[in-house]
């Protein structure tokens, strides 16, 4: 049980530390943090991070879990040697999946974005060809 309340209290600092560096980047967009935040290298993993979400995941299970039971007796170095090599492909993978999948989608969004406009009835939307 011991193990139980220390991961959760980890959990509760990780959660509180995060909020603090949310707002003082949304509260101070000048500061360091911010403009370390927007670095470029940062931004690309920003727009690509809901790929990496999607696809971390599986290429580790379908790789790494079956080479490395995540256990005690799994030396360190072992987990540190499979993210170098997976975390490369995951990137690429949610890269291209921003660029093919997403990118398009996304402009098909803005083309129509502005052109949603409120009808008479509050609760009915009305969807206006753009003009060409």
């Amino acid at each position: 049980k011991a193990g139980v309340a220390s991961a959760f209290w980890l959990q509760v600092l990780v959660s509180a530390t995060s909020t603090i560096l949310v707002l003082s980047v949304v509260g101070s967009p000048t500061s360091t943090l911010s403009r370390i935040l927007s670095l470029r290298p940062l931004v690309f993993l920003g727009e690509i991070s809901y790929g990496l979400y999607l696809y971390h995941y599986p290429i580790w299970y379908l790789t790494a879990a079956r080479r490395w039971p995540w256990n005690k007796a799994a030396p360190i170095e072992a987990h540190f040697f499979c993210a170098a090599l997976l975390a490369p492909v995951s990137i690429f993978l949610a890269w291209a999946s921003y660029r093919y999948v997403e990118g398009p989608f996304l402009r098909i969004k803005r083309r129509y974005e502005g052109n949603i406009r409120k009808a008479p009835n509050k609760n009915e939307i009305r969807l206006v060809q753009p003009a060409e």
